[in-house]
């Protein structure tokens, strides 16, 4: 009897146990069934949760994210960084995400085990082919590549600042070769697009970087050099009682530093040579501009004073030349170039087209009304160079902000050649009626 009853308690503990283990077993089938098609509770991919949802759903959920690659770039002041967002979808017009490639990834042997934990996936596909026309759209939009954004790189160079001689530390600008920003950019984008592991581009380390520093070893040298040029002493005899020093101000004014070597500024002595010659010179006793020139040209670049004395001719010869093609005008005095500017000359397929061949200045004149079809303007400085003297001349123009270069051809003069205002105010002083004109293409 009490073996029965021990029999009888066993077999109904083993029941118990065979039910809870089918159960269990029927459970985790389920689970294992249902899990297999669906994602686990918990699961996020890129932010959206997609618990229990099938591949058609959960890629309808993902539907609306916008997939980003981030390009890391250098700000146009070089300090500091600017990261530009290319939006993947704008550069597919059928972009779409494939869910199934994660979903076959996660394991659901031990579903059970992952109930109450978060899933978090990253996609690593694109359904769809990037539009190549629309990746040049965008390469062509991006920071580094526009023009404005883009400062070239300068070395650590000495100038001349307030009468002083400064060290101007070197700055790596913003500039990377157009090429290499976009080759690089692509192959991120197809690679993104392709894999989905890495949503960002560094450009920054491909950025060109200054060459010369400013612990440079040989600017303490050349420094002390430049300081001795500037600090020295030079006069220029006119006369036996009359004299002229260059002043410290003048002489830096005369003086250009490049990297660490000094030149004399051509323009700046000219316009000094001119202005004291319109101040010294007599009927029929000129100052030497050539001579002097020379000479300055050697002196202001010595480290020690120099006491010139100018050399006296009686008679200057002159000659303003213009060249079209260069859009600039000549201005010699006994073949020495005494003073260049550029220039804005007329176009014959716009306006008039400024005459070539061989001219004088036949007129000069201040505060000039120039009259026209359609057009009233006043000049400072009119030096006619026609027969009459009073239809092409050179002139300032006011309403011109820049000269030279290819302005010519958008917006020409009326067939006067147009001139920087301080220009022709120095070659209206030197010029003389009969100085000879020579304009070519």
């Amino acid at each position: 009897m009490v073996k029965n009853e021990n029999r009888e308690k066993q077999q109904k503990k083993m029941i118990i146990i065979l039910s809870i283990f089918l159960f269990v077993a029927t459970v985790y089938l389920i689970g294992l069934i249902r899990f297999s098609s669906v994602f686990l509770p918990h699961s996020v991919i890129d932010g959206i949760d997609v618990s229990g949802m099938d591949i058609s759903k959960s890629n309808e959920a993902l539907a609306d994210l916008r997939p980003t690659l981030t390009v890391i770039q250098r700000s146009s002041d070089g300090q500091t960084d600017i990261e530009q967002e290319l939006d993947l979808r704008t550069l597919s017009a059928d972009l779409s995400y494939d869910a199934s490639a994660l979903l076959k990834a996660q394991d659901v042997s031990l579903w059970f085990l992952d109930l109450g934990k978060e899933k978090t996936y990253c996609h690593n596909k694109i359904s769809a082919p990037l539009d190549s026309g629309r990746i040049s759209e965008l390469l062509n939009d991006l920071y580094c590549t526009k023009q404005e954004n883009i400062v070239r790189p300068e070395d650590a160079h000495l100038d001349i600042i307030d009468g002083q001689i400064s060290l101007i530390k070197e700055n790596d600008g913003s500039y990377i070769d157009e090429d290499i920003a976009k080759q690089l950019t692509t192959k991120a984008l197809q690679d993104y697009s392709e894999s989905l592991e890495n949503g960002t581009v560094d450009l920054r380390p491909y950025y060109e970087k200054a060459t010369i520093t400013a612990d440079d070893p040989s600017f303490e040298e050349k420094k002390k050099e430049l300081e001795d040029v500037i600090d020295k002493n030079i006069t220029i005899d006119i006369s036996d009682s009359v004299s002229e020093s260059i002043s410290k101000d003048e002489l830096c004014r005369l003086l250009k530093v490049e990297g660490s070597e000094a030149s004399v500024d051509t323009d700046e002595l000219n316009t000094y040579i001119n202005d004291l010659a319109a101040q010294y010179d007599v009927s029929s006793r000129y100052i030497d501009k050539a001579n002097l020139k020379s000479i300055l040209n050697e002196d202001l670049l010595e480290t020690t004073d120099a006491s010139i004395s100018v050399n006296w001719i009686d008679k200057v010869e002159k000659k303003i030349e213009v060249k079209i093609s260069e859009q600039k005008l000549y201005y010699y005095e006994n073949g020495e170039l005494m003073l260049e500017s550029p220039v804005v000359t007329g176009n014959g397929d716009i306006t008039d087209a400024t005459p070539t061949g061989d001219f004088a200045v036949r007129k000069k004149a201040n505060d000039s009304t120039l009259l026209g079809a359609g057009y009233v303007e006043h000049v400072d400085y009119w030096i006619g160079f026609d027969e009459s003297g009073r239809v092409y001349g050179f002139h300032d123009a006011s309403w011109r902000n820049e000269f030279g270069g290819d302005i010519y051809l958008y917006d020409p003069s009326r067939g006067c050649v147009n001139m920087p205002t301080d220009k022709v105010a120095q070659l209206f002083e030197m010029a003389d009626i009969g100085t000879a004109v020579h304009i070519s293409e």
